[in-house]
């Protein structure tokens, strides 16, 4: 059973005090700057879309020299430029870059479902760099580039793409393998937020569970971690590098440089060899709007109620 409960916390509702003339006009605002975008050519409208974003306050240089990360993600302060943020999506590039194939082979492989195909893509990047994977600029940029108009993670992509299909296993995979679970799209919407919203299936919960118990140690991933409070007293006090999450086993990877191989390990069986500031609460992330996700998930057993 799976509780789905209300996390708008005060402070970052959407904004009630608008009068019903003021919500007509900013939605009639929003309407202007994006209705016309479904018209427009691929080149055309990935231009259009550009423009907007940086009219909403946008940087788009910092966007452009983070490809990999998350960029600019301050708050669109006006009410009227939220409402235009959350058209652009239904009116926006991201199926365009999909069907004409604008998106990296990994990409498509992920929101196709294709489980093999995936693991042979991380497989064969693997085989050209050495461990520890967590600090390969090689895996980071095959697992974290940004993509479409929208800046969309492999992770973030299934979260939009995987509604009606079974997409559990190349989820449980990009994290295994360290995929940011915190990855947020160019308006600020992270995995929870897609995975959780309105439009949520019993399998896109699941994912968002996986993020959700993934980010609570996710700042772990690539530090210097100290083994401690294990069974097998020889291992402890042993200096790694932390990996990947498994949702399955509900441990972190830690390389092992001293002996050349890989353990898996509970997050509380690691000390922290420099300090290093634990990321939000998934469900607590704000987008740009102001908006945090819709539900934080309490998987209480394996029976899912969808």
């Amino acid at each position: 059973m799976v509780e789905k409960n209300n996390y708008y916390s005060e402070g970052n509702k959407p904004d009630s005090n608008l009068t019903l003339s003021q919500a007509m006009e900013s939605r009639q605002f929003a309407s202007s700057k994006t209705d016309h975008l479904t018209n427009l050519s691929f080149d055309e409208r990935k231009t259009a879309i550009r423009e907007i974003l940086i009219e909403l306050g946008t940087d788009a240089v910092q966007n452009d020299n983070d490809p990999t990360g998350n960029g600019d993600q301050s708050l669109i302060r006006d009410s009227k430029y939220c409402d235009v943020a959350r058209h652009l999506f239904s009116s926006g590039d991201t199926h365009q870059h999909f069907a004409f194939k604008k998106v990296s082979q990994l990409a498509m492989t992920c929101v196709t479902g294709m489980l093999s195909a995936v693991q042979h893509d991380i497989k064969q990047v693997k085989a050209t760099v050495s461990q520890p994977y967590s600090r390969s600029k090689e895996i980071n940029s095959l697992l974290e580039i940004r993509e479409t108009s929208f800046r969309l993670s492999p992770l973030l992509g299934i979260g939009i793409f995987g509604i009606n299909q079974t997409f559990q296993g190349v989820a449980k995979l990009l994290l295994n393998n360290g995929a940011s679970p915190i990855a947020q799209d160019v308006l600020g919407k992270a995995v929870v937020h897609y995975g959780a919203g309105g439009m949520a299936t019993k399998m896109t919960l699941e994912i968002v569970d996986m993020c959700i118990r993934a980010a609570k140690s996710h700042h772990l991933f690539g530090k210097d971690v100290k083994l401690h409070g294990l069974n097998t007293p020889s291992m402890n006090r042993k200096v790694g590098i932390a990996g990947g999450f498994d949702p399955d086993l509900d441990r972190r990877s830690v390389y092992l440089p001293k002996e050349q191989r890989e353990v898996w390990v509970k997050v509380e069986n690691m000390l922290q060899e420099s300090s290093c500031q634990k990321y939000p609460l998934l469900s607590e992330i704000l987008d740009r709007m102001g908006g945090i996700s819709l539900h934080e998930l309490h998987a209480k057993n394996n029976d899912w109620d969808g």
